[in-house]
């Protein structure tokens, strides 16, 4: 094997490590930043949806870790705010 060779090999593996970067790391740290923008901007009043399933209104926010949401009348749960899915209604 001759240099260009390897120079050829050496640039084919870049550019396809160069190729997955963009077309997975990339926008995965996408929808990240847009959960976390989603998850600060959490109000009390709006309706939520959670990975688990449950849906229900935020009704206060304990900590920077937890949030109390209403599932039902006078029912309330704490959920990790991580869990969080979608906003699927903001508060007025």
């Amino acid at each position: 094997m001759d240099a260009t060779n390897i120079l050829i090999q050496s640039a084919l593996v870049l550019g396809l490590f160069g190729v997955l970067y963009v077309a997975l790391v990339r926008p995965q740290q996408r929808n990240l930043q847009r959960h976390r923008m989603m998850l600060a901007n959490l109000q009390p009043g709006d309706r939520i949806a959670t990975t688990g399933g449950l849906v229900g209104a935020v009704d206060d926010l304990d900590d920077e870790l937890t949030v109390t949401v209403e599932i039902a009348e006078n029912i309330r749960v704490s959920i990790i705010r991580a869990m969080i899915d979608e906003i699927l209604n903001k508060a007025e």
